[in-house]
């Protein structure tokens, strides 16, 4: 992927995509077959492919030659022959290294460690005009000695200060609980009020203490849409709260997106926390955006099929998901949501065909799956779910009530109330309410909703 980043244009090739980019590359070139690795890389881990993508040829050439020199200042010292292979052995293992991570701030003082004491090994002073490469005067060190003290500390201020001090606001949104005492002097945690979060949440999106920063506003932008995604399903949040939470989200997102367009992550983050507000069309429209610019990511063809399945458009959620399952077979949440396509537009033999190629059965332990069943009313095939679970966990009281409320469901009382009766057993704390239950089971009162 990042070869193919590299050679995409002249642009590329002689200037790279620039620090912090390549990002852009994995989305634009993602492989398909890795969907079982991480789904968002923004490192190449390989520091040569690194600087190829960031600077271009020039670039990867100035991060080969640090490797050639050294050996080179090497071969010509006056170290006897084990010094020297102990010195290009260290060189080389850190070439090797690197062709499979990427240098962090440890590593890279060792690494250039390593080039200064190749550098002191050199026979002859540097010509006249590599000035920087010759010793300083004492003179000049006094000179540059309290200007460079000056200008690191200015360079950690508005560099490294903003950053740390964004992560800790951030540390602060994304702890929902709050130290409380009780009156016996124990501490337990207590749920924050969603109104202190929103401000946490806009605290860390804020300037801080270096204006125009933009060091970690975009986590902060992604933590803020997935924690917003979850507040329609909420019933205790102040509807109000719940009103401001979402256009803070919207809002960030829109700053984000226009900072950094086609950038398929942020746009899938807004895409998912459009569909969570029922907004469909505006999310399809950041969905199809974010499709262009990562054409091959099974994650957002599945937003895009769940969200036309959310917005009971099953016929267009098809297509999109068939794609997803295509670039990848082997990948079983593919196979999954395109089943369950199949079975929301009554395609009920292609998708059992589907299930049975990839699982060997259609009664597969899988919650979404479950849910698809529930909703075509195939609730025989609810049941034996359910029952695969009571049989892998017959010790857990919900798999006994799930089951219950199955075989309810599909009209079997008998089984129904011998569920409930092994659940009672099994946490007699229930007992009670499971009773009052089973009595409404069987002068026909319960509904089927409970």
């Amino acid at each position: 992927m990042a070869l193919e980043g590299f050679v995409q244009s002249p642009k590329t090739v002689i200037a790279g995509w620039g620090q912090e980019n390549f990002n852009f590359v994995f989305n634009k070139y993602y492989v398909a077959a890795m969907y079982s690795q991480e789904q968002w890389f923004d490192r190449a881990h390989d520091q040569f492919l690194d600087w190829l993508v960031d600077g271009g040829l020039p670039a990867f050439l100035l991060y080969i030659s640090f490797f050639v020199l050294a050996v080179w200042y090497i071969m010509r010292s006056d170290l006897e022959v084990p010094e020297q292979a102990v010195l290009l052995g260290l060189v080389g293992a850190y070439a090797f290294n690197n062709l499979f991570v990427f240098d962090d701030l440890m590593s890279s003082v060792y690494f250039f460690l390593l080039m200064a004491f190749a550098h002191s090994l050199s026979k002859k002073m540097p010509p006249r005009w590599m000035f920087l490469s010759r010793p300083a005067t004492e003179r000049a060190l006094a000179v540059a000695a309290p200007v460079v003290v000056v200008v690191t500390l200015l360079v950690v201020w508005t560099a490294n200060v903003p950053g740390i001090v964004r992560a800790q606001n951030l540390i602060t949104a994304l702890t929902t609980e709050v130290p409380v005492k009780d009156a016996n002097g124990n501490i337990t945690g207590q749920a924050k009020d969603p109104k202190v979060l929103l401000q946490n949440y806009q605290t860390a999106l804020g300037e801080g203490i270096w204006p125009g920063t933009p060091m970690g506003r975009q986590e902060v932008t992604e933590q803020l849409l997935q924690y917003a995604s979850g507040l329609p399903a909420s019933t205790s949040i102040d509807p109000s709260v719940r009103q401001d939470t979402a256009t803070a989200a919207q809002n960030a997102a829109a700053v984000m997106m226009q900072e950094r367009p086609h950038d398929a992550r942020i746009e899938l983050f807004d895409g998912a926390f459009l569909d969570s507000f029922a907004q469909y069309p505006q999310a399809l429209q950041v969905l199809a955006s974010a499709l262009s610019d990562s054409p091959k990511k099974q994650q957002i063809m599945f937003e895009i099929g769940v969200t036309y399945l959310n917005a009971n458009d099953t016929k267009d959620a098809l297509p999109v998901l068939k794609a997803a399952f295509d670039e990848a077979p082997a990948y079983t949440d593919a196979r999954v949501l395109y089943a369950s396509a199949l079975y929301y537009n009554g395609d009920i033999t292609d998708g059992d065909a589907l299930m049975i190629q990839g699982f060997g059965t259609v009664i597969v332990d899988d919650d979404r799956l479950l849910q698809v069943y529930v909703n075509t009313k195939q609730y025989g095939r609810v049941v034996q779910i359910w029952q695969l679970r009571v049989k892998n966990d017959p010790e857990n009281t919900q798999d006994e009530l799930g089951l219950a409320a199955a075989y309810y469901t599909n009209g079997d009382k008998t089984d129904a109330i011998a569920a409930l009766n092994r659940a009672a057993q099994l946490d007699p704390s229930l007992a009670s309410q499971i009773a009052s239950v089973i009595t409404q089971i069987q002068n026909g009162t319960l509904q089927t909703s409970q």
